[in-house]
């Protein structure tokens, strides 16, 4: 049908006939089809809201209006009012106390006083803190539960609030709940709801609305190790360490949905010599490669699948939220390899070479990059130690680092200057040189002579002293 208002259909004076009867204090605005249906009985023609006047079977309109501009029809039952008697109450006053004028035009300008028993809305929009108003996609009347997926980038602050306009002008909006963050996660974990209320108080109807996030959804195939790389060689003696990168890992602000690939374990080969496991990040670890024998060996990180959701317990909820196993239901092998080759440790050796100097320090056996062990510096008569060489260079051991090659280190000596002869003790004063006296060589005895010339001292005193006491 199209633009229609108050009572339209078909009236019938029994079960069996269904033509006759009789449309009181009715109208008809606008154009009114006939009825579609395969069976001429319903086929009888509405044309302009009232029957058909050149029906033979018509019906009787008592006190029902028409409009013969709108319908293009001039001989309809009823009476015909003008436009403007629809729009300024004469229609509504002439049908009586159950009728009133609406205010829309050209749409039906009446409608009846009687309260709607409808609790729908015509429009259903939501905002961000406060937006414009934002139509809820693909809304309809009689739908009551939807889910908007809102941009990564919606503040985790964000409150979403419904708005709507209800159906019939009677109904009213009675109540209404944002939906808001829970326990920090950045979906909204509750919906926002906005409820509609009849008017004759007979029915409620609550639209619900669920926000959520766009949801991380990672891949295994972008899991990473670093600190060790496919096919990489390794001497024995080293202990490389490695870090395991899980896809998602990274995410610090989880939504619902969202998931990720947690390192869980490693293990060598079978596992049988070298394994770990990790409980929380960071997912790193060393390996002694002493251990391992020379040859091809794998490195084989175990990844856990996990989902950010609500944690339940046997079942039940627990209002938390966080990241939960789902290793249950693997989508794909979780296990990421990386093979790697041990080889013998290469050494060199280091020789010194003292140049007639002692001691001569032991030769060292070194791999390349390693330092050597301290050694005591070499004496050599005559001459002073001033360094070990390399060539023309020298050489400071404590900086000195091995090669990859052998190496020869040299001593370097410098001549000590002659010692100067001792210069010749002068006599006392008063006293004879006798060292003139006394000729090298001399094989004569110089005792007696000794003797002579203390004897004569002695007398000599002894006259002083006497010629003193006189």
């Amino acid at each position: 049908m199209g633009e229609v208002g108050g009572l339209v259909g078909w009236v019938t004076n029994d079960d069996e006939d269904r033509t006759g009867g009789t449309f009181t204090n009715c109208f008809a605005f606008g154009r009114v089809h006939e009825n579609e249906s395969d069976n001429e009985d319903f086929a009888k023609p509405l044309i302009n809201g009232m029957w058909d006047a050149s029906s033979d079977d018509h019906a009787t309109a008592v006190n029902c209006y028409y409009n013969a501009e709108r319908s293009g029809r001039e001989d309809s039952n009823g009476t015909n009012k003008s436009l403007e008697e629809f729009k300024d109450g004469t229609v509504s006053n002439l049908l009586g106390d159950g009728f009133v004028t609406r205010t829309e035009f050209p749409h039906p300008v009446l409608s009846s006083m009687y309260q709607s028993n409808l609790a729908t809305l015509k429009n259903l929009c939501y905002s961000v803190n406060g937006s414009e108003p934002i139509p809820v996609p693909e809304f309809k009347t009689g739908i009551d539960t939807y889910s908007i997926l809102l941009p990564r980038e919606t503040p985790r602050n964000a409150v979403l609030t419904l708005t709507g306009i209800c159906m019939e002008t009677g109904a009213a909006i009675i109540g209404t709940t944002d939906a808001t963050l829970v326990n920090g996660a950045s979906n909204f974990l509750s919906p926002a709801t906005i409820t509609v209320k009849a008017q004759d108080g007979t029915d409620e109807k609550t639209y619900m609305v669920h926000f959520l996030t766009e949801r991380i959804e990672s891949n295994m195939k972008d899991a990473s190790i670093s600190g060790i790389t496919a096919d990489e060689t390794f001497i024995q003696n080293e202990m490389p360490s490695f870090t395991a990168v899980g896809p998602g890992m990274d995410n610090d602000n989880p939504a619902i949905g969202d998931e990720r690939y947690r390192p869980v374990s490693w293990k060598i080969d079978d596992g049988n010599v070298l394994s770990g496991m990790w409980n929380a990040a960071p997912f790193t670890s060393g390996i002694d490669l002493s251990k391992l024998s020379l040859g091809k060996h794998i490195l084989n990180i175990q990844y856990g699948w996990e989902q950010f959701g609500e944690i339940l317990e046997n079942g039940e909820s627990t209002g938390e939220y966080g990241w939960m196993s789902l290793d249950s239901d693997l989508p794909e092998e979780l296990i990421k390899t990386v093979p790697f080759t041990i080889v013998p440790v290469v050494t060199y050796t280091l020789t010194f070479d003292t140049d007639g100097g002692t001691p001569v320090p032991s030769a060292q056996t070194l791999e390349a990059g390693a330092k050597p062990a301290t050694v005591s510096n070499s004496a050599k008569k005559g001459y002073s130690f001033s360094g070990w060489y390399n060539d023309t260079a020298k050489v400071n051991l404590s900086d000195f680092t091995m090669p990859e090659h052998d190496v020869v280190l040299k001593a370097k000596w410098e001549k000590k200057p002659a010692t100067p002869s001792q210069p010749t003790k002068p006599s006392q004063p008063g006293k004879p040189d006798v060292s003139s006296t006394v000729q090298t060589g001399d094989s004569s005895p110089v005792w007696p002579f000794w003797v002579a010339l203390t004897s004569l001292f002695g007398i000599g005193l002894m006259i002083s002293f006497r010629k003193r006491q006189s």
